[in-house]
C-alpha cells in the first residue's frame, strides 16, 4: 500500500518509541507485532479519524520495515518517522498470561531520534501531543522528549502522558521525569499497577493522590 500524503500538518502526535513484541505462542513457536505504548495511540488516533503522526525513529532492518509499513496502512504522517542504521527495539514477551517480558534495545533506532529533524513548521496545527513508556525512561532519548515537551507546554499544546510502567526500567532514576511530566499534562492516564510500581507503594491510592497534589486541575483517567 502506498503512504497517504497529508496535505496539512497533524493535530496530534504521539513521542517516543515503536518496537516489535516477538511473543511466544508455543514451547518453539513466536510471532511479531508491530508496537509500542506511543505507537499505539497515534494509530488508535489515527482510526478515529483524526490526523495523526508518530514521532520516532525505527531502525532500518527487517523490524523497522514492518513497522513503516504498518505506519502507512494506518495512515499515519510518515514525515515523522526516522529510519536510523541502527538495532531495533524488541519485546520479548515469553509469557502472556500472566504477561512477563524483557526488552532488547542497547544503543537501538529509538534512542537516536532528532526532534531537529522533524517537518519544518509542525508545530502549526499541533494541539495535542502524547508522551510516555520507555521513551521517557531511556537516555539520551528520555531528555529530549522531555525538553520537547516543556516547549509544548509554553506553546499552549495540550499534554497527554501515559506512564506505561515497566519494571526495572523505572525505578527511582525516573521520580524526577515522573513529577515534571505530571506537573506540565493536562490529561494523565494510569493504572491502579502503573500507580504502585511508579511509588514503589502497596496501595495505589497513595500515588493517585500525589499526581493530583502536583497538578490539580490535570484529568486523571
Amino acid at each position: 500500500m502506498s503512504a497517504v500524503l497529508h496535505a496539512d500538518l497533524p493535530r496530534f502526535v504521539a513521542f517516543g518509541e515503536a518496537l516489535t513484541d516477538l511473543i511466544r505462542t508455543g514451547p518453539d513457536q513466536w510471532r511479531s507485532a508491530c508496537g509500542g505504548s506511543p505507537w499505539n495511540v497515534a494509530v488508535a488516533l489515527s482510526t478515529l479519524g483524526q490526523l495523526s503522526a508518530f514521532a520516532g525513529a525505527i531502525s532500518q532492518d527487517i523490524f523497522g520495515a514492518e513497522i513503516w509499513r504498518a505506519s502507512q496502512e494506518a495512515h499515519l504522517d510518515m514525515r515523522f518517522i526516522q529510519q536510523l542504521p541502527r538495532p531495533p527495539l524488541l519485546a520479548i514477551v515469553h509469557e502472556v498470561d500472566p504477561p512477563r517480558y524483557f526488552f532488547i534495545g542497547q544503543d537501538s533506532a529509538d534512542l537516536h531520534f532528532r526532534p531537529e529533524g522533524l517537518p519544518a513548521g509542525w508545530t502549526r496545527s499541533l494541539r495535542w501531543a502524547h508522551f510516555g513508556s520507555l521513551g521517557l525512561a531511556r537516555e539520551p532519548l528520555a531528555s529530549r522528549l522531555l525538553a520537547v515537551a516543556s516547549e509544548l507546554k509554553k506553546a499552549k499544546v495540550r499534554i497527554s502522558y501515559d506512564p506505561n510502567f515497566r519494571d526495572r526500567v523505572m525505578d527511582a532514576r525516573y521520580d524526577d521525569t515522573l513529577e515534571a511530566m505530571c506537573r506540565i499534562a493536562d490529561v494523565i492516564k494510569v493504572s491502579d499497577e502503573d500507580l504502585r510500581g511508579l511509588f514503589r507503594v502497596t496501595d495505589h491510592r497513595s500515588g493517585l493522590a500525589q499526581i493530583a497534589a502536583w497538578n490539580p486541575g490535570a484529568w486523571l483517567l
